[in-house]
């Protein structure tokens, strides 16, 4: 089980916008969850399920939008959680990068503990 952390998410909706490019770039484990995804994406590549910047299922979000349950329920995907936090906030900011987003919103800690 994992230890009391979740992502460090600032909210700023990019891996939302870049649903399409992550259900069709995704191998592996993370192919395998991508392809159970319920929604399809809007035509710009954005998650039908993103309204005014927030996710309207959040509670009760797919599989592939819940970092902490992908490792609980997929704990070979990293050597530990904390490695896969850090995975995810390279790519995380790496959106924000490419969305230029400024640079007071980029991740610095991958997780924060509860």
């Amino acid at each position: 089980m994992g230890l009391n952390m979740r992502f460090n998410c600032t909210g700023c909706g990019e891996c939302c916008r870049r649903l399409g490019g992550i259900l069709g770039n995704s191998d592996g484990i993370i192919g395998a969850i991508a392809s159970e995804f319920p929604y399809k994406p809007e035509k710009d590549g954005s998650c039908p399920m993103l309204k005014d910047n927030r996710c309207s299922v959040y509670k009760n979000r797919p599989l592939l939008c819940d970092f902490k349950k992908i490792f609980e329920q997929h704990p070979r995907i990293a050597r530990t959680e904390l490695l896969w936090y850090m995975r995810n906030m390279l790519i995380c900011n790496h959106f924000m990068d490419q969305a230029n987003i400024p640079q007071e919103f980029r991740l610095k800690e991958p997780c924060a503990w509860d």
